[in-house]
């Protein structure tokens, strides 16, 4: 009879802040089946949105792994219980920041947690799908835009996204046009900030899944909040200057999307223009010829998707890296 019980583990990764003097510890956390297979299952990496952290992907987690997958889900830095240990004068927090930490915490897992021999951690050779919840999204698709070098030195090959409630990090138009507003400023007034904390917890639409976003948001200080929204707005492609009589633009890239195969869109049907804008993209990924785009619009949720209906969230991703393998 097939062991189908999940097995999480807690890893605490150190990670050095930028001026390399403190530690801020990653809580890094890896769901598998069986832990004494000898096979290398493919890693599922999910982010959480600004904000959040590890637990709102509970609902999704044991859905990937009954199916084969392993899941490494963390609480990024100043998120949950990353927090450094002892206070920053120059806290930084970044998109390219965070994709390093990543780097770092499947490097430190591989010399640490696996038990494998030389030869064997240089023959590894694991599929990585890299995917995320909003400003996980955008983490994901700047993982996703490295050189391909960077993973397979780790010996992962990377094999697809999924991009929940997001928009692209290339798409010149249609546009989140609140997030223009955090691109390159240096503060925001407490009363916006408190303003942005109300509508993430608002964007779910399930009570207990507010209540959920509630408890993740109180744990972040205003300063990490500004942070990770004002992240978000500069990893995206700069806004064209246009005039009244070119409000409305057709959709369009900028010169570099992501040309991965197997790109996973999903959405909430309540968050109508995350619902505008992956219509999009499906339609400019086709267009571009990117292999294997798939819209999937989750009913009965809104932006925080995985919280709304995470068990169709984790159908989601199983039908497209999985069942569609076979």
């Amino acid at each position: 009879m097939t062991d189908t019980t999940i097995h999480t583990q807690r890893f605490i990764i150190p990670i050095l802040s930028k001026d390399s003097t403190i530690d801020i510890p990653l809580h890094v956390f890896v769901s598998e089946v069986n832990l004494s297979s000898s096979t290398i299952s493919p890693l599922v990496v999910l982010f959480h949105g600004a904000g959040g952290d590890h637990y709102h992907f509970d609902k999704v987690v044991p859905v990937l792994v009954r199916s084969g997958f392993r899941v490494l889900t963390c609480d990024l830095r100043y998120h949950g219980e990353s927090q450094p240990t002892v206070k920053e004068n120059n806290v930084v927090f970044d998109m390219g920041t965070l994709c390093q930490d990543i780097f770092q915490v499947l490097l430190w897992l591989k010399e640490h947690h696996y038990n494998h021999t030389k030869e064997d951690k240089e023959k590894i050779n694991c599929d990585l799908i890299f995917g995320g919840l909003s400003m996980g999204s955008i983490l994901a698709q700047v993982c996703a835009d490295q050189p391909t070098t960077k993973w397979e030195s780790l010996g992962y090959t990377l094999r697809g996204m999924i991009m929940i409630a997001s928009t692209s990090i290339h798409m010149i138009w249609p546009r989140i046009a609140w997030m223009d507003l955090y691109r390159d400023i240096e503060s925001l007034d407490a009363a916006v900030l408190q303003a942005a904390r109300q509508a993430i917890t608002e964007s779910a639409i399930h009570e207990d899944a507010k209540k959920e976003v509630a408890r993740a948001m109180a744990l972040i200080t205003d300063q990490t909040l500004f942070l990770s929204l004002r992240a978000c707005a500069n990893s995206l492609a700069v806004p064209l200057l246009l005039n009244d009589e070119e409000q409305e633009q057709k959709p369009q890239f900028d010169d570099y999307p992501i040309r991965l195969p197997k790109q996973l869109l999903i959405t909430g049907q309540a968050d109508e223009h995350t619902v505008h804008i992956t219509t999009a993209l499906k339609s400019l990924n086709d267009g571009e010829g990117i292999k294997d785009t798939v819209l999937r619009i989750i009913q009965n949720s809104g932006h925080m998707v995985p919280l709304d209906q995470g068990v169709e969230v984790g159908n989601a991703i199983v039908d497209m890296f999985y069942n569609n393998e076979k």
